[in-house]
């Protein structure tokens, strides 16, 4: 997170687009802090919510200063990941990562292009914890992922906001998702596959 990349999007987006959304990606950094930090889920949970305050108030003060109050809006991680529509696709993700070995593989290679550094931070908790530690761990790091996958799915798909700006590559795994994957994902949710990514 850049205030300066922020406003340069913003910039670039409003030159281009109708309208606009930001989504301080706040709430899923709750794994990290437990995973991590060994935080509880509620000191986890704490942190994340004090994040995202710090965040929101950062966002309103550059659309403020571009004036674009009418044009963008921020949305809220905690909202998004309680609609239905959202809690589907990522029961369908979970179901996935316990199930098919193609989609654990693309997981992992998703954490290579996306993060690498955190890869290297779980592989370093590997030496310091029991195996059954470090299984319990990963797994609730992979929560996170597949969570923003969800999330972003779900954004241009029901929220109509079919292009993602980011600093970020498109996952390979939103990637696979759309080109029929993972016994055809894609229709099994009715995505429409109409959508991009500008990095």
């Amino acid at each position: 997170y850049n205030n300066q990349n922020i406003k340069s999007y913003l910039k670039f987006a409003n030159h281009y687009f109708i309208r606009v959304a930001l989504l301080p990606v706040d709430l899923p950094y709750r794994y990290n802090y437990m995973v991590f930090e060994d935080l509880s889920e509620v000191q986890a949970n704490q942190k994340a919510t004090v994040l995202g305050n710090q965040l929101k108030k950062s966002l309103v003060g550059i659309i403020k200063n571009l004036n674009l109050e009418s044009k963008v809006s921020i949305l809220t991680w905690k909202e998004i990941i309680n609609e239905a529509e959202c809690k589907h696709i990522l029961s369908s993700l979970e179901y996935l990562l316990g199930n098919s070995t193609e989609f654990l593989s693309d997981v992992h290679l998703h954490l290579q292009e996306q993060a690498p550094f955190i890869k290297n931070k779980l592989f370093n908790l590997k030496h310091k914890l029991s195996d059954e530690d470090f299984r319990q761990k990963n797994k609730m790091f992979f929560r996170f992922l597949i969570e923003e996958i969800a999330v972003f799915i779900f954004i241009r798909e029901f929220h109509n906001y079919p292009i993602r700006l980011s600093a970020y590559p498109e996952s390979i795994l939103i990637k696979n998702i759309y080109q029929g994957a993972y016994s055809n994902l894609a229709v099994t949710l009715g995505l429409s596959g109409k959508i991009g990514h500008i990095r």
